[in-house]
């Protein structure tokens, strides 16, 4: 019940009476008064514009030079400071660029790493593959006859042929020696390119 009703009536009770003394302390400290005619001359003012008029029309007009000096100084400041920030913005700017040189040379210098590791990579995978086809495997077959190569005698038909084709890539396809290693894979691959050519030359013979 607190919460419902007395607390929003003594919330509302304090907002209005703080609103309240605000509007008091305002119309207390407002200022009512007019100051159109606050400055009153006794004579005193006339008298010092009479005695000082030179010198006062001479200082409105500009020509009014200081007893210690013109101040010079300043325009001499502002020369040194624009010749400095001058050369601190060259200092900057030749900052910036050793340093954009130094970058680009760098990654000049990582591109050319990169590129000549390619290629190094790229060497190697060649000298591999062509050790790899220049490697002379021993064959229990003749990889000169065809015939030899499929498993098959002279004179089968082509139904025989193409059997014999079926068999001897699904046995020795690379794709199907899952567990072989990367040199049994490579013998396998030279031996399906003898497979193919063996049963090309049977299928053309036959024509």
């Amino acid at each position: 019940g607190f919460r419902k009703f007395v607390q929003p009536w003594y919330v509302n009770r304090s907002d209005s009476a703080e609103w309240e003394r605000q509007r008091d302390h305002e119309a207390k400290m407002s200022d009512r008064w007019s100051h159109s005619n606050d400055f009153v001359d006794n004579g005193s003012a006339q008298r010092y514009f009479e005695r000082n008029k030179l010198k006062i029309l001479r200082h409105l007009s500009g020509n009014y030079d200081h007893a210690q000096g013109n101040y010079t100084w300043y325009s001499q400041w502002e020369e040194w400071a624009r010749q400095n920030f001058q050369q601190q913005t060259q200092q900057q700017w030749y900052e910036y660029r050793q340093q954009r040189g130094q970058n680009e040379w760098r990654q000049t210098k990582e591109q050319q790493g990169t590129s000549e590791r390619g290629q190094q990579q790229r060497r190697q995978q060649q000298q591999q593959k062509s050790s790899t086809t220049n490697k002379q495997y021993k064959w229990e077959f003749n990889p000169s006859d065809p015939y030899s190569v499929l498993g098959i005698q002279r004179g089968a038909t082509k139904s025989e042929v193409s059997q014999a084709f079926r068999r001897e890539m699904l046995k020795y396809h690379p794709d199907t020696q899952t567990f072989a290693s990367d040199e049994e894979k490579a013998k396998c691959t030279e031996r399906s390119k003898l497979i193919s050519e063996a049963y090309r030359t049977i299928r053309n013979s036959m024509k």
